[in-house]
């Protein structure tokens, strides 16, 4: 065997150094981005499941109106002065970008569908005479409330079990 020179030990130290740095800064970046895809990940799946929640409330309130007005009408012949419930009330502390981009904008912008349904029955109330249309909004409104729910649920195939289900389809009996 032949013996090394000093220039061949200092190469192989530097190598070996340079080698040892730059596996060291893959791994730590490569932990950084698992570590951030995670916590994205978690973040998703949280604001998901209270978003789906917070809807699915909404759908609750809906159909408790939606059968109210109805059936104050029958008793009473007035027009009610019921109006749609509030808006759902998503997190605060939401972070609307961990969600896809167009599922974030539906959620959103549900908000304004909600409030446009409600000065259309307002309307209907004040100067139509007509005692229905915040019921009908009402339905239409929880029903969609419902639909947004599945989605937002699909979208981290979150599995809700048949008891809940069953709950949430009794809300607005098929037509």
């Amino acid at each position: 065997m032949e013996d090394w020179t000093t220039k061949e030990i200092v190469g192989s130290i530097i190598a070996t150094g340079l080698v040892s740095a730059i596996f060291t800064t893959a791994m730590g970046w490569i932990g950084s981005a698992f570590s951030s895809w995670r916590r994205t990940r978690q973040e998703r799946s949280y604001l998901a499941s209270r978003v789906a929640a917070a809807l699915e409330n909404y759908a609750a309130q809906c159909s408790s109106l939606w059968g109210d007005v109805s059936s104050e009408y029958d008793r009473y012949q007035e027009v009610s002065s019921s109006s749609l419930p509030r808006p759902p009330q998503f997190p605060a502390d939401a972070d609307w970008r961990c969600i896809k981009v167009g599922l974030a904008y539906k959620v959103l912008t549900f908000l304004n569908e909600i409030e446009a349904e409600d000065r259309y029955a307002n309307f209907a109330r004040d100067f139509e005479n007509n005692p229905f249309q915040v019921a009908s909004g009402a339905r239409d409104s929880g029903e969609r409330a419902l639909a947004l729910a599945a989605e937002v649920r699909r979208s981290i195939d979150l599995k809700i079990d048949q008891d809940h289900e069953a709950a949430l389809a009794k809300l607005f009996p098929k037509k």
